[in-house]
């Protein structure tokens, strides 16, 4: 990449160096709602949200709130959706409250096909 300096000017000049293989990213795995105040009466849709998965699939998972493996009440309550790409699953029309007033943290931990894991975690503050 190289810079001209033209009277009154900037030009940028690059170039462009395209591969005959494709490029792969890792999956990228976010939770929604994302980090944040909400109010006990709030109703959210929960998602956990996987994308790029580039030909791999789930083959287990743990979910953690406040420490604790919920991952048995995430299975039977979340619903698995396809993405281009990826898979999301949700529960629609969750109650904030149902987690208590406070602080909580919501980690996720997803393993693929290939062995690897991916790992997302939010902290939401539930208020009156």
């Amino acid at each position: 990449m190289r810079f001209a300096q033209l009277p009154g000017a900037l030009v940028l000049a690059a170039t462009v160096v395209l591969s005959p293989w494709p490029v792969h990213t890792a999956p990228v795995l976010r939770i929604s709602p994302a980090s944040g105040v909400y109010a006990a009466s709030q109703r959210v849709d929960l998602a956990i949200v996987l994308q790029e998965l580039n030909g791999l699939a789930v083959v287990g998972g743990e979910v953690k709130l406040d420490e604790n493996d919920i991952t048995p009440v995430v299975a039977t309550v979340f619903r698995p959706e396809p993405l281009a790409g990826g898979i999301a699953f949700r529960s629609i029309n969750l109650p904030m409250g149902v987690l208590g007033l406070g602080t909580h943290s919501f980690e996720v931990t997803l393993s693929l096909s290939d062995g690897s894991r991916v790992t997302s975690a939010v902290l939401w503050q539930v208020l009156r």
